[in-house]
């Protein structure tokens, strides 16, 4: 069994791996899609007639503490819809990267957990130290696009009065016993 057909389902799910090139610096792996055809992105039609391509660079998380990037051979098609005021289109990764992108979600998502963990420039450090070079900015934003969890509204809340300083200075607590977790601190 080849080495390449056991990883690749593994690291590139739908791409065929056309070479890899292991430098001491980082590791480069060219991949191209195993689609036969597109989907417009414009009209949503499917193509397969092939206009020309492109290589596409972006990163993706480290192995064995190396960094890697994704030379990805994008091919782009004519749309075969006579209305479509597209006439040639470039193949889509939704599930690998997003549009005009140069890190895949998988990168994005670990350095958006770095950041949640320890901020902006600590997280960069972190990354260096885990050979996923980045910016503080970078990591800000990705942590900003991060969904909030939605909280429902508390049903059994309890309410207490405690003192910051007996006698002189006190305080109300607002609990949801739920989750056993304080809402908010009133003076």
């Amino acid at each position: 069994m080849n080495t390449l057909s056991f990883i690749t389902p593994l690291l590139l799910p739908g791409f065929k791996i056309t070479e890899i090139e292991n430098t001491p610096e980082k590791l480069v792996i060219a991949a191209q899609s195993a689609r036969r055809s597109a989907t417009c992105t414009n009209c949503g039609m499917q193509s397969g007639h092939y206009h020309s391509s492109y290589t596409r660079l972006m990163r993706n998380p480290p192995i064995g503490m190396k960094p890697v990037w994704l030379a990805i051979q994008v091919r782009r098609f004519r749309c075969r819809n006579a209305r479509c005021q597209q006439k040639t289109f470039a193949e889509q990764f939704p599930d690998l990267v997003g549009r005009r992108r140069r890190h895949t979600y998988r990168l994005m998502t670990h350095l958006a957990q770095i950041g949640l963990a320890t901020g902006g420039e600590a997280g960069v450090r972190l990354a260096k130290i885990l050979a996923m070079h980045t910016s503080p900015a970078t990591i800000i934003r990705l942590v900003r696009q991060l969904d909030t969890p939605v909280t429902k509204p508390p049903r059994i809340i309890g309410i207490d009065d405690w003192a910051f300083r007996k006698g002189r200075k006190y305080g109300t607590i607002i609990i949801d016993h739920e989750l056993g977790k304080p809402i908010d601190l009133l003076p």
